[in-house]
């Protein structure tokens, strides 16, 4: 969910989210949370060219991504999870007659008959207690586990074997106690969550700045979501900072290339103070040239506070000569 509070026709509620109000996104996205394919809900009808409608809303939303993936890759196969909102064994088998895999919790109205012990009466069994059946046409492996409530999930990939054993909380005993779990809710617990972790990586450092154009919620949503992807990219890449760090500097690198000085002439300083400079910048050892001011201005050395009319050419910070190595090494 995007928030916004305004007026738009497009704008949802959903009771018991984080953000109730704004536009609905439809996000795909890796267990890294690392997005990759983002759709904004446009209503009932919204799309017209849609060819999936018989899968329902979110089986539409899943195979509609899918096709794009194919389009991008059509020589891979992927493997899907998603939720109860999303899965049907009709879907599921839909996307293995495609050739890629899918995995997603099931609601107990979408089971399809399959001869699954009465719920109340299989709560009541052991903790850890689980059944299973398996299509034999399309090998779907539909699988229900006692846990603290019941839990059921429909697979084309992963069955019941081999089990994992979960460590849980045993209130009677005072103690944790390890049971076991079916490997299809181990992998969809261990590779669910992209999604919700990239929610969480935005909410931290959302975009503050309030407008009355209904589109700019959207375009710093996207931004967010850009930061985020790059943040795993420097990550992957040796990178140690935490998000936070990296969104600065982003910032900082953003406004010392494209920023402009404020036409207020009541304003004294520049948005491009030397002590804002990104350290990937000052420490990048390329291009950093001590030259003369032209025309001469003395200001005080960034890094011994003494008088020069030397500059860095890259950074806009005076330095003396003896003190460039110090001062981008250090």
């Amino acid at each position: 969910m995007i928030p916004y509070f305004g007026r738009h026709p497009t704008k949802q509620f959903i009771r018991g989210k984080p953000v109730r109000w704004g536009y609905k996104a439809w996000v795909a996205a890796d267990p890294n949370s690392y997005a990759f394919h983002i759709s904004i809900y446009q209503g009932r009808g919204g799309d017209k060219t849609k060819s999936n409608v018989n899968y329902g809303l979110g089986g539409t939303v899943v195979l509609d991504i899918l096709d794009k993936l194919q389009v991008i890759h059509p020589t891979k196969k992927f493997s899907l999870y998603f939720d109860n909102f999303f899965t049907s064994i009709k879907l599921i088998d839909e996307i293995n007659n495609m050739g890629h895999d899918a995995t997603g919790t099931v609601r107990k109205n979408r089971v399809e008959k399959c001869p699954f012990t009465n719920p109340k009466t299989f709560g009541k069994s052991p903790r850890g207690s689980e059944e299973h059946f398996c299509d034999t046409s399309s090998q779907i492996v539909v699988v229900r586990w006692n846990d603290n409530g019941i839990v059921t999930i429909a697979s084309s990939e992963h069955g019941v074997s081999p089990k994992v054993k979960a460590e849980r909380y045993v209130a009677s005993q005072k103690k944790r106690a390890k049971i076991p779990m079916p490997n299809a809710i181990h992998q969809y617990n261990k590779k669910m969550g992209g999604v919700d972790g990239l929610d969480q990586n935005i909410a931290q450092y959302r975009p503050c700045i309030r407008g009355k154009k209904w589109y700019f919620p959207i375009i710093s949503y996207l931004i967010s979501v850009c930061v985020n992807n790059g943040w795993m990219f420097a990550r992957a890449g040796g990178y140690k900072e935490d998000l936070l760090s990296f969104t600065r500097a982003v910032a900082t690198e953003w406004l010392q290339k494209h920023g402009r000085k404020p036409e207020n002439p009541g304003r004294s300083r520049s948005l491009l103070i030397a002590g804002s400079l990104s350290s990937q910048r000052r420490y990048d050892n390329v291009g950093h040239h001590i030259v003369n001011t032209d025309p001469p201005r003395r200001r005080r050395c960034k890094l011994c506070n003494s008088q020069s009319v030397f500059i860095c050419q890259k950074c806009q910070v005076h330095l003396h000569q003896k003190c460039s190595v110090e001062y981008h090494t250090m």
